[in-house]
């Protein structure tokens, strides 16, 4: 019992083992709040591309062959640490324009995985007649 008195008693290296519980979870907690920042900002490039890009099938001499070589220029203009295996969809039909951007964000902690997706559409703009009564 004494010897078990004496060990708790004496704090003689505490401070060494507290920091070696401590540090990892502080470490833990830094990665998680980048891993975080390095999401809201592939977020926020994906979404920028698609915007940039539908407005490129929204005109009215665009096509989709056209924004998608916009949007792959966009994305090779990234920095590769944004958006990982980036994948750019344009759909253009008569009066509606939709992009699609996905892709993953840089992994920090191997227990995360996280996709990034945007999507944007918007109507193509098109020429009208009034005079001949608002048809196309």
């Amino acid at each position: 019992m004494r010897g078990l008195e004496r060990f708790v008693r004496e704090d003689t290296g505490a401070v060494s083992a507290q920091l070696a519980l401590v540090f990892p979870l502080l470490l833990l907690v830094w990665l998680a709040g980048t891993q975080v920042a390095l999401h809201l900002h592939a977020v926020h490039s994906a979404h920028t591309v698609a915007v940039q890009t539908l407005a490129v099938a929204q005109a009215v001499d665009g096509s989709s062959a056209e924004a998608s070589a916009h949007g792959e220029w966009l994305l090779t203009g990234l920095d590769s640490s944004a958006l990982r295996g980036a994948e750019l969809v344009v759909d253009r039909r008569r009066d509606l324009a939709t992009v699609r951007v996905s892709g993953a964000t840089v992994k920090l902690l191997p227990m995360w995985e996280f996709e990034v997706r945007a999507e944007v559409s918007g109507p193509v703009e098109q020429f009208t007649n009034p005079g001949a009564g608002g048809s196309r």
